[in-house]
């Protein structure tokens, strides 16, 4: 009898040693977590001589960026990494450097664009990796963009240039074909001077020339080879523009380009500047500059600002038009330049003009990080009753919405890229009172938290911060719990104590064992909401 009473003893000790372990474990545990690094890569296909800007943005200001790679001029490449002090592009983020540059050669190329953010003990740090699938253009035999030719020498019989689109050696192995050409003249008059034999690439007089042909004809002849890139075939084109002047005196030609590409965060007007030149601007000739804005945004066409021969585009405000789901915008500028060419060495009619349309894209910037936003959060009655409402809120950026009512209830909304941004959810209240309805839009990068508080009985509403909610006063364990487990963990002591002399053995150590797991249950739910932060952890 002894014997067992000893060994019952034991066993009471290790339990009572057992349960106090757990207890002092479960204070020690912390609810952290780390936040996954943020990282995006990109696939870029382009052409040898294609220009490429970017200016990386991040929404926290003291992030310096580093960039490298073998795209970067420092080790092969032709991109240049230029770093500057943090400047603030919108509110949403600052830049601390440009990449840009051309590649000469065609190759598979990469960049790396890492951010870092300090505070003390804090760090935080994103990724953006550009992989560039750079490929040769397609060549054409002839190299001159422009032949003057005289009446006389202008024939029937007398070709002027082979226009043969070159096979190079290409990244991707490929056949180049002229797939079109077209022949036009700046005037009226002798449209069938000159004829092209897409066979032969042969462009020639189709006739002999007359005086009246005297004009700029523009050959327009566009080659097309496909290639294979990230397992796709992909149908590209090549285009290139020939000018022939058979003149008898010299017309008015437009020199500059024909387009012009820029972003919502350029940080200078001279990048978002398009100058018309002339082979008129040194020769002391009046020319009056026409330019007529179509395409855009309807209503906006006021962005684009002509002065002389030059036009600026107005890139900050063409950003707040830009939606998301639209990362660019594109104008088409007509641009008419006329001058009298009388009494300048030429005996061209007055009067004389010349045309082109200048294509204006200005594009998205590219926000390094975001967290979601909440817009034009509003809530009122769905049917008249005060107790049923209706929940509605602008996101953009989220990918999971919830709605907590404020009753211990909530109505959770995942979100998926076709989803749209505009979403509501219904509730209907048991209780009239006064609720604090809370919406949170989360993704990725963190989350956003619009407020409102309710009134079930009238209907009335409005927004409010987070601290202007009343919080639920915090309680201690032993304030909220403590009676019970002294309660629980005493009964079970006692059950301990009457199997230790043997009465009601063994339903009294059975009892024990059970007073003794409802008192460390108790404390583990209760204590320091232990269960609440591992359920926050799991984002359960």
């Amino acid at each position: 009898m002894f014997s067992n009473k000893s060994a019952n003893s034991k066993a009471l000790a290790v339990a009572f040693v057992s349960m106090l372990m757990l207890c002092s474990f479960a204070m020690v545990i912390t609810s952290e977590s780390d936040a996954e690094p943020y990282n995006q890569h990109y696939d870029i296909h382009m052409r040898v001589g294609d220009e490429f800007t970017y200016t990386p943005t991040v929404n926290l200001q003291e992030t310096t960026i580093t960039a490298s790679g073998n795209a970067l001029t420092t080790e092969g490449g032709d991109l240049t990494w230029t770093p500057t002090a943090a400047t603030q592009v919108d509110s949403k983020g600052w830049s601390r450097g440009t990449v840009s540059g051309t590649f000469t050669d065609a190759a598979t190329y990469n960049l790396t664009l890492e951010a870092d953010w300090d505070s003390g003990s804090l760090h935080q740090d994103a990724t953006q990796t550009i992989t560039f699938h750079v490929y040769d253009r397609i060549a054409f035999s002839n190299t001159e963009t422009e032949s003057s030719f005289t009446v006389g020498e202008a024939t029937a019989d007398k070709p002027i240039v082979t226009v043969d689109p070159q096979n190079d050696t290409l990244e991707y192995p490929v056949d180049a074909t002229m797939t079109q050409y077209t022949i036009s003249k700046q005037d009226a008059a002798s449209q069938d001077l000159l004829a092209f034999d897409s066979s032969t690439g042969v462009l020639s007089f189709d006739r002999a020339a007359q005086a009246a042909d005297a004009g700029t004809y523009v050959l327009s002849v566009t080659a097309e080879y496909t290639y294979t890139a990230s397992g796709a075939s992909t149908s590209v084109t090549d285009s290139k523009v020939f000018t022939y002047t058979v003149y008898v005196g010299e017309n008015i030609t437009i020199d500059s380009g024909s387009s012009l590409n820029t972003w919502v965060d350029n940080p200078t007007s001279s990048q978002n500047t398009y100058t018309v030149l002339t082979n008129y601007d040194d020769k002391g000739v009046d020319l009056t500059y026409e330019f007529t804005v179509t395409g855009g945004q309807s209503g906006h066409q006021d962005l684009i600002t002509p002065s002389g021969n030059t036009f600026v585009v107005d890139t900050e405000a063409a950003g707040a038009l830009i939606a998301e789901n639209a990362p660019s915008m594109t104008f088409t500028v007509h641009v008419k330049v006329s001058g009298d060419l009388n009494g300048n060495d030429v005996t061209t009619d007055a009067g004389e003009t010349a045309e082109t349309d200048v294509n204006v894209i200005v594009f998205a910037g590219l926000e390094f990080t975001s967290v979601p936003s909440i817009e034009n959060a509003s809530i009122s009655s769905a049917t008249g009753n005060s107790a049923d409402v209706l929940a509605t809120a602008q996101f953009d950026g989220a990918t999971k919405i919830t709605y907590y009512w404020g009753d211990g209830t909530s109505t959770t909304v995942n979100v998926s890229p076709d989803s749209g941004s505009k979403f509501s959810a219904r509730h209907v209240y048991s209780e009239k009172g006064m609720y604090a309805v809370t919406i949170t839009a989360e993704n990725t990068e963190g989350d956003t938290k619009a407020i409102m508080l309710y009134d079930a009985t009238s209907g009335a509403w409005n927004a409010v911060d987070e601290g202007d909610v009343p919080a639920d006063e915090d309680k201690s364990f032993f304030e909220e719990y403590g009676i019970l487990f002294i309660i629980l963990a005493i009964l079970g002591i006692v059950m301990f104590l009457l199997f230790f002399f043997g009465f009601l053995a063994p339903y009294t150590l059975i009892a024990g064992f059970i007073l003794v797991i409802a008192a460390v249950a108790c404390f583990i739910t209760g204590d320091f909401g232990i269960t609440e932060g591992l359920i926050e952890d799991l984002n359960i």
